[in-house]
């Protein structure tokens, strides 16, 4: 009987030897040939102060209108949870909302890029009260339609450093429609 309860015992601990050792384990980056492994962007979010400005008819663009554009705000932070920089080519897609698919993806409006690869791209678009990078994307003209009230915008980072994580991240935008102007006021 000692016996046996020996033989369980040794059983019972290889076998929790052997499940801990097939725990996946989250690697932790560490200061490699560019001392700056450490601070590589491990997450990346569409921030909620991201939004769509509606254009206006009056407004000074070309064609004497402002387009509807989507302001991006990209946040990305390192494995410490701090908020981080990051080179690379960000892609926004902004498709039309659905109701009635799983992702809520309906048609695909417009695509832009961008190259945050050289320190003056990174400080053109880095906003620093925030500390995000701030991306304007203007929508083709009529794009939208009056039944649009939300849109969603689709964001994608294919990191400069070969062994980097490709990121991605979606965010629902609403469309606040602009009002028609009011009556002039009389006194």
């Amino acid at each position: 009987m000692d016996t046996m309860k020996h033989h369980f015992l040794t059983l019972l601990v290889l076998l929790t030897l052997f499940f801990a050792a097939c725990e996946p384990t989250k690697p932790v980056l560490t200061a490699g040939a560019g001392g700056m492994d450490m601070f590589s962007p491990v997450k990346m979010r569409l921030h909620p102060l991201s939004r769509v400005v509606t254009g206006d008819k009056a407004g000074g663009g070309a064609g004497g209108c402002t387009p509807t554009t989507v302001e991006a705000r990209l946040e990305f932070t390192d494995q410490f949870g701090d908020v981080t920089k990051s080179p690379g080519t960000v892609y926004f897609e902004v498709f039309r909302y659905e109701n009635f698919t799983p992702t809520h993806h309906g048609d695909r409006i417009d695509l832009h890029t961008f190259q945050l690869s050289s320190p003056e791209a990174n400080k053109e678009h880095w906003d620093p009260i925030t500390r995000t990078y701030l991306f304007h994307l203007p929508l083709p003209a009529d794009s939208l339609k009056k039944s649009d009230t939300r849109l969603i915008l689709s964001v994608t980072l294919n990191p400069d450093a070969g062994d980097a994580t490709r990121l991605q991240d979606d965010r629902t935008l609403f469309i606040k429609q602009s009002l028609p102007p009011s009556p002039p006021h009389s006194p």
